[in-house]
């Protein structure tokens, strides 16, 4: 029987194919009809996935995902095996029936010829090349695609040396297999179907490359000698996949660690608003630390510069503003207009405008009646106005249904992405 014959020609192969069949049925038998149930099944199975950090929202309650801190967290505190065993697993039936059929059909031209333990190298080897750049470049797929572009790219060059491999692998499977590459850049372009290109890509580069060291029976021994010892790059290349010191969102992860000190944490949150100015809640933090250390001016200068990289974050608006109200109650001289004038340049008239706007507004509820603030708090008894007022106006203005919202879409000065000052 054919299925048999597969087996004995590719055991190997076929261990492959129901090893990713096992984990596909795992992580779909535990995967909850819940937001990001599939990624968390898959993370739970030992793939590497993105995730993103989630806060509770202002006043109501909700879960939000925070904009800018996306990435391999689990790559990035040090389980780089995920990215191994992410190739194992695959995003769908039709992704695993795919290139389950493309592994069957090259591993069974490859494994019998190469024989169990040097396909077994080709594999691993092409495995942690692909989990590596795909790493560097950012990219955190799943699927056997990068391994099988390995052997389409061994094969290439083997059917040109070889008849009979060129007969089982004939140039109408060399065309699909490019056509495919097409297809995904096309797919992955206008966000239709987001793909590993750079592994399938890296993989064909390095399947090329192993089928010119292997093949040539001239090559001299000093390029296969250079051919091995370039695979110690994977050493390097795995420590940067999991520092990727360039990114923002690692900086802003490693800030959040337990155990960091507070110093360690102001350095991270710096380098995180440097390197991505859109994590708005790097800045929100960074100000709120500099607030506790008492040094309120740069705390304002923060959240100001924050607020200008991130013109829509609520919660960046309110540092400023509780930051704005406590250097007018506290200096003689304040000092916010001339930090918005610095940091905002020609749209300055319109932020202190904002700002000033919604300032004004907390600092007149402090003249209200009794009985005006009970109802405001939604307090019953007057003895409970003794807890601090500002705070709570502060916090009550910002809910649903109070004055002055954030947003004023008949207002033209209202500074808010995309609005023309």
């Amino acid at each position: 029987m054919p299925v048999i014959r597969i087996v004995k020609q590719a055991p190997l192969s076929v261990c492959l194919v129901w090893t990713a069949c096992i984990l596909f049925v795992g992580v779909w038998s535990e995967t909850t009809p819940a937001e990001n149930g599939f990624q968390s099944a898959l993370r739970q199975w030992g793939a590497s996935v993105e995730r993103v950090v989630i806060r509770l929202q202002n006043n109501n309650h909700q879960w939000e995902q925070v904009s800018g801190t996306s990435g391999p967290m689990d790559v990035w505190d040090g389980e780089w095996w995920r990215l191994l065993v992410s190739n194992l697993h695959h995003g769908g039936l039709f992704h695993l029936m795919l290139n389950a059929t493309a592994l069957l059909i090259c591993g069974r031209i490859l494994e019998r010829r190469m024989g169990f333990w040097l396909y077994l190298i080709l594999i691993v080897s092409s495995a942690f090349v692909v989990s590596a750049v795909a790493g560097l470049f950012e990219e955190n797929g799943v699927g056997l695609s990068g391994i099988l572009y390995a052997m389409v790219g061994l094969l290439f060059v083997w059917r040109d040396r070889d008849s009979e491999v060129a007969e089982e692998f004939p140039f109408p499977m060399v065309i699909a297999a490019g056509a495919w590459l097409l297809i995904c850049q096309l797919l992955t372009y206008f966000e239709i179907w987001p793909i590993g290109n750079v592994a399938h890509y890296t993989g064909f580069i390095y399947g090329w490359i192993w089928g010119q060291v292997y093949l040539e029976e001239k090559q001299k021994l000093i390029f296969r000698f250079l051919f091995g010892a370039g695979h110690l790059l994977l050493i390097p290349a795995f420590w940067f996949v999991i520092h990727p010191f360039w990114n923002g969102a690692w900086h802003y992860h490693l800030a959040t660690r337990e155990g960091i000190t507070e110093r360690q944490k102001i350095e991270r949150l710096q380098t995180a608003c440097l390197l991505d100015p859109g994590i708005s809640i790097a800045w929100w933090q960074l100000s709120e630390l500099y607030d506790k250390h008492n040094d309120r001016q740069l705390a304002l200068r923060v959240a100001m510069e924050g607020l200008k990289h991130n013109r829509e974050s609520s919660r960046l608006l309110d540092q400023t503003v509780d930051l704005w109200i406590e250097d007018m109650r506290t200096n003689e001289q304040p000092i916010g207009q001339t930090l918005a004038r610095q940091i905002f340049a020609d749209e300055a008239d319109v932020w202190i405008q904002k700002i000033t706007r919604r300032s004004d507004s907390l600092l007149n509820r402090l003249s209200w009646e009794p009985e005006q603030l009970l109802e405001l708090l939604g307090q019953e008894s007057p003895s409970e106005l003794s807890v601090p007022l500002l705070e709570q106006l502060i916090e009550k203005s910002r809910q649903p249904g109070s004055p002055q919202p954030d947003f004023q879409p008949d207002v033209p000065d209202s500074a808010r992405e995309g609005e023309v000052f």
